[in-house]
């Protein structure tokens, strides 16, 4: 007797095909946005570490908060440390170093990796403009360069008088950090080692997690927020308003004090309303 041996026909194989086509259509989504989620957490972890890693600097120094950033100046050598690490410039070579262990709050931490948000690192364009334009200085290591968080600049000032933590209103709604980007020339985005609230010409404050941004605050505490868009009056040019909105990026924002009102900068602003 013959065996008899079974086939897919043509029109069998198309099916299975499409079956798996359409599984794949809902499937990769949801794997997409768990990965995401588990991004996020990530990310709200590590502005927690950051906070504590802050009070742990100003239990060291007076209760002060750091700046964002100071200069060493050693012959040729310049030394700009930020509160993630420390660009090492050699002015006799015109070459640029990042260096993680020498910044500010880095013997308080110990980690690079908690200083980058896991959501921002293929999302930012990594340049250096921000830092020097001329000479042209050739950054290497710039792999290793954390992105994705700013401190509020208000806490944290470039220069000026340290911020005494205790001495700030209302620390549970005063930012201390949160994602961050800026624009670029070209209308991407690239890495922002702070944040300023409505003061730029474009938002600094990245809401880079599907719409939302991870903000830590002064009290330690660390929560997902949503940003205001800024009316159009706001910027200088409409083409910086599109790629603005176009890249998540706004500025936390009190219901009670929305744009135009004098504490607009209300969550960025260290002093509060008396009422």
């Amino acid at each position: 007797m013959k065996s008899v041996r079974h086939a897919f026909t043509l029109i069998e194989l198309l099916v299975v095909i499409a079956i798996i086509a359409i599984l794949a259509a809902i499937l990769f989504p949801v794997f997409a946005q768990a990965k995401e989620a588990a991004k996020k957490t990530s990310c709200l972890s590590n502005v927690k570490q950051v906070a504590l890693g802050t009070f742990m600097y100003a239990g060291d120094y007076e209760d002060t908060a750091p700046l964002v950033q100071t200069l060493d100046f050693n012959g040729p050598i310049m030394d700009q440390h930020y509160w993630f690490g420390c660009f090492h410039v050699d002015f006799s070579t015109l070459t640029v170093t990042f260096k993680p262990e020498t910044g500010l709050l880095y013997p308080y931490m110990k980690s690079q990796p908690i200083v980058g948000c896991p959501s921002t690192a293929s999302k930012l364009s990594l340049d250096n403009t921000y830092l020097w334009t001329s000479p042209p200085f050739h950054l290497v290591n710039f792999k290793n360069v954390p992105v994705g968080y700013g401190v509020n600049y208000r806490v944290m000032p470039s220069n000026g008088q340290a911020v005494s933590m205790t001495a700030i209103d209302r620390a549970a709604e005063t930012i201390l950090l949160a994602d961050g980007a800026r624009l670029t020339q070209s209308g991407g985005v690239t890495m922002s080692v702070s944040v300023d609230g409505v003061t730029h010409d474009s938002p600094d404050t990245y809401a880079t997690h599907t719409g939302k941004a991870n903000v830590g605050w002064v009290d330690g505490h660390a929560k997902s927020m949503s940003l205001g868009n800024r009316p159009d009056s706001y910027y200088s040019d409409i083409l910086t308003r599109d790629q603005s909105v176009a890249n998540h990026l706004g500025d936390v924002m009190n219901g009670a004090y929305p744009y135009g009102n004098e504490w607009e900068n209300f969550y960025y602003r260290i002093d509060k309303p008396s009422n």
